[in-house]
């Protein structure tokens, strides 16, 4: 198996566990919201700009929010955290339509290894990321063009492309 491979099941190992764990949360939301509208004297839409959920120490672990601009752009995100505070997993979709998922798995947060992207005009891209967002593997379909890989080294030389 080359290196890109194993990386690949690695990264792929990863994501499926985060997926387990952001539906599970989400079971977990869902769960909340059904006992918040339980019969008695409560509101019939709960409403807030930011939900957390926190670990026993208090430390928060997943958050759904409205992030402004500056940070990503005015839309729903719903994000995970580990226990020492660094993310893991962010999905959501801006105002605009664009919609994204990344799983990071970095020290830094701002280390993605693997981001979906979705455009409303129907575009798209996967990409596998090594560290400080260096692309190995790029899948994209882009608005309107034939889809197209890239691979690259871990230094970000390009070393096979396909497509236009």
């Amino acid at each position: 198996m080359t290196d890109i491979e194993t990386r690949l099941q690695t990264l792929e190992h990863g994501l499926r566990q985060w997926k387990r764990i952001s539906i599970a949360l989400t079971l977990a939301m869902i769960g909340f919201a059904a006992v918040a509208a339980a019969p008695g004297d409560v509101p019939d839409v709960l409403r807030c700009r930011s939900l957390e959920v926190v670990n026993a120490k208090g430390a928060v672990v997943a958050r759904l929010e409205n992030l402004p601009k500056p940070l990503g752009g005015d839309g729903g995100w719903f994000t995970c955290y580990s226990n020492d505070g660094k993310l893991k997993l962010r999905m959501g979709a801006e105002v605009g339509g664009d919609a994204q998922l990344s799983v990071m798995s970095g020290t830094d947060n701002t280390d993605s290894y693997v981001t979906v992207n979705a455009s409303p005009e129907g575009g798209g891209q996967i990409t596998l990321n090594g560290p400080n967002q260096a692309p190995y593997v790029k899948l994209a379909a882009p608005p309107g063009q034939a889809g197209k890989i890239s691979v690259s080294t871990k230094t970000g030389k390009a070393m096979w492309h396909a497509g236009p």
